[in-house]
């Protein structure tokens, strides 16, 4: 499968410096680096560099079979020009310190590499502090978060040369059809556990609405490096409450392996009121390796989005003190289904192995959960309360020997 990989990118990005402060051997300045893995010279000329939403098309350079190049601000480029070849680009977007989305995309307009950093991927306190790069551990598996691990270089980073740390992964497996969310109110997507491969000679697949047997319309993806599929809203919404979609024929991962493709639910949102989403468990004290969540069920006969909804701390006398309204995908949460709240995606995956990854939703604005007594709020975009719960450490079951790591269950 090693090969596979490779075929499919003929820039790989492999070094991330998004935190250069304080600096360990390293220039002060961010840097990427990409890495050339196939056999002939790849002209820069017309390849995009996204972050975020920032978009930087370049107008030249090469990189040799084989070859690295570091990638980094005006400013930066003469302090970095003796660790490699280096292209200076203008108004070079910043890397935030709180993660982002990063992106190639060739002269064609395809996204060959695509990947989001995040400070979790530092498990080293003073690594993660700054100083340390990021870098791809494993060539052959490209598209895998866990092939992404910080710098063991004394420098701190190796930017033009090989990376410190070279893995050997085991082969990711299928990458399955995780949910469908809403992008706008144009388009669907259908997300993955990872990056589906959109190459036309690889896949011939359609997106069908059922139980209308509907074919519903691929949308070019209006942003670059989106974990997923894009389709057209059917025009016709009020036909049905809700159905499932299914993608017919073949589609496959980055690591060329076919992907699973069980049906998943499809339907409209309505907006919920008092009682029709709970809160039904809450996790104020992890143990390690994990992270707090809230876990919410729906107990209506309704589909609530959940990025409509706000998740609120308040004191004993009901006042907010803070809140969670940000939520980086759509999450259309069906009647007797439940959804975890976490701050951390990754995190909340790696501490919990087990958990279904299309329940959980990612908060970056997640209200932190105190130890003692509290006070949690669930309200609608109207700010009208649908539920609250008053939790506390006394309600644990007296005679465990430890609590840290329990969650406490409605």
């Amino acid at each position: 499968m090693k090969s596979i990989f490779i075929i499919l990118a003929r820039l790989i990005i492999t070094e991330i410096l998004y935190d250069p402060d304080p600096p360990v051997g390293l220039p002060p300045y961010e840097f990427v680096e990409w890495y050339n893995p196939g056999p002939d010279t790849v002209d820069l000329a017309g390849w995009q560099w996204v972050v975020g939403d920032k978009v930087r098309t370049l107008t030249g350079g090469r990189v040799s079979p084989g070859g690295y190049v570091i990638v980094c601000s005006p400013a930066a480029a003469e302090s970095f020009r003796p660790f490699g070849t280096v292209i200076a680009m203008e108004s070079f977007p910043a890397l935030r310190n709180t993660g982002d989305r990063l992106t190639l995309v060739n002269p064609s307009g395809k996204a060959v590499h695509t990947l989001e950093y995040s400070p979790s991927q530092f498990p080293d306190a003073l690594k993660g502090n700054g100083g340390w790069s990021l870098e791809l551990a494993d060539l052959n598996k490209y598209c895998i978060p866990d092939a992404w691990i910080p710098s063991i270089d004394l420098a701190g980073g190796t930017p033009g040369r090989v990376n410190s740390n070279r893995l050997d992964l085991p082969d990711p497996g299928p990458i399955r059809l995780l949910r469908a969310a809403s992008y706008d109110d144009r388009y669907f997507v259908l997300l993955f556990t990872g990056p589906p491969e959109t190459d036309a000679e690889m896949n011939n697949y359609s997106c069908i609405l059922l139980p209308v047997d509907q074919v519903l319309a691929t949308v070019t993806p209006p942003e670059f490096g989106f974990p997923g599929l894009f389709f057209a809203f059917p025009t016709d919404r009020e036909a049905q409450t809700w159905g499932t979609v299914e993608i017919r024929g073949t589609l496959a991962g980055c690591s060329g392996r076919p992907a699973e493709l069980a049906p998943v639910p499809f339907g409209w949102p309505a907006e919920p009121v008092p009682n029709d989403v709970v809160i039904s468990e809450v996790l104020f004290d992890p143990g390690p390796g994990q992270v707090e969540f809230v876990e919410v069920f729906n107990r209506s006969e309704k589909m609530v989005e959940l990025r409509n909804l706000i998740l609120a701390r308040s004191d004993t006398k009901g006042t907010i003190l803070s809140f969670s309204d940000e939520q980086e995908y759509s999450f259309w949460l069906f009647p007797g289904c439940y959804a975890v709240l976490s701050g951390d995606f990754r995190s909340f995956a790696a501490g919990f192995p087990g958990a279904d990854p299309a329940t959980v939703a990612g908060r970056p604005d997640m209200p932190s959960l105190t130890n003692s007594e509290s006070h949690l709020v669930l309200l609608n975009r109207f700010q009208t309360r649908i539920d609250e719960v008053q939790y506390s450490p006394d309600w644990h079951y007296p005679y465990l020997d430890e609590t840290k790591g329990v969650s406490l269950e409605r």
